[in-house]
């Protein structure tokens, strides 16, 4: 599990669109009802969303492993 100090480093170094992105998304949005507010498709959506999950698992495992040191 990822702390908050980190996930917010990560949150803040996205782009204004893919943090109204995850915002939308981690306030339970669908992937469909974020993609018609914004204007874009839902695979583009898909895919930010993705690459912010793929950073918060690299800075996770990265704690995790820390942990055993």
């Amino acid at each position: 599990m990822i702390d908050i100090e980190h996930f917010t480093k990560i949150f803040y170094s996205l782009g204004e669109i893919d943090q109204s992105i995850v915002k939308k998304y981690i306030h339970g949005d669908s992937i469909r009802n974020i993609s018609r507010c914004l204007g874009y498709s839902e695979s583009f959506i898909y895919e930010r969303i993705y690459k912010f999950h793929k950073k918060i698992r690299k800075v996770s495992r990265h704690e995790k492993a820390q942990d055993f040191d």
